[in-house]
């Protein structure tokens, strides 16, 4: 549960290439999955974001 705590504190402060590696299966292991998708997801709408924005620009 720490890791999981830590992951999201850190990718909270912009740290968005944070995610949980475990290292056996474990109670756990589905929500940290959670986790890393979403990160995943985030950064795919940062980056579509950027690339509109860097088609409007000037």
């Amino acid at each position: 549960m720490l890791r999981i705590e830590t992951a999201a504190q850190r990718f909270g402060e912009g740290h968005l290439s944070e995610r949980i590696h475990f290292d056996s299966m474990s109670s756990f292991e589905r929500l940290g999955v959670a986790f890393n998708q979403m990160a995943d997801n985030i950064n795919a709408l940062i980056a579509s974001k950027k690339q509109l924005i860097d088609g409007i620009g000037p």
